[in-house]
C-alpha cells in the first residue's frame, strides 16, 4: 500500500511536470507567432450585453440613441410580456435620463447619441427594484457625458 502512495505521487508528479512544460511550449510559440507578420489579429474584447458605452454608440455613427440602441441591441426595444402595471396599467418599457423619468423607448429618439456617456438595460425585475412597479418591462437608464 506504501508504494501505491509513492507510485501515485510520483506519477502526479511526472503529469504535472508534462503540463508544465506544455504550457511553457504552448507560450512559447505563442510569443513567437505574435511576432509573425502572419499573426491573427488580436480578439476584440468581450462587450457587455447589457450596457452601450459612449464608443461603441459612436461607432454606429448614429444621430439618435434611439437608433444606435437599434442597432446594437434591438432586443431592448421589445417590451416583455408579464409585467406589473401601475393604476393606469403602464408597463411599457421605461427609459431614464440621469435618473429622471423621460418616457417610453421613444424618447429616446429625442436624446442627441454624441451627448451620450453610457446606456444600460436593466431586466423586469431589476428594474422594478430600482424605479418601482411602473418599470416593469424593463428600463433603459441613458447617463450623459458631463
Amino acid at each position: 500500500m506504501k508504494h501505491a502512495v509513492t507510485l501515485g505521487a510520483a506519477a502526479l508528479a511526472l503529469i504535472l511536470g508534462a503540463g508544465t512544460a506544455a504550457a511553457q511550449t504552448d507560450t512559447t510559440h505563442a510569443a513567437a507567432s505574435a511576432d509573425s507578420p502572419h499573426a491573427a489579429a488580436p480578439a476584440r474584447p468581450r462587450r457587455n450585453p447589457n450596457l452601450l458605452t459612449a464608443d461603441e454608440i459612436a461607432e454606429t455613427h448614429e444621430g439618435t440613441a434611439y437608433a444606435a440602441i437599434a442597432r446594437l441591441r434591438s432586443r431592448w426595444l421589445r417590451d416583455r410580456p408579464g409585467g406589473e402595471g401601475d393604476e393606469a396599467g403602464d408597463v411599457t418599457i421605461q427609459v431614464y435620463r440621469n435618473g429622471q423619468l423621460i418616457g417610453d423607448v421613444d424618447a429616446l429618439r429625442q436624446v442627441t447619441a454624441g451627448d451620450v456617456d453610457t446606456i444600460e438595460w436593466l431586466a423586469p425585475m431589476q428594474a422594478r427594484v430600482k424605479f418601482g412597479p411602473r418599470a416593469g418591462h424593463g428600463a433603459i437608464v441613458v447617463t450623459d457625458k458631463h
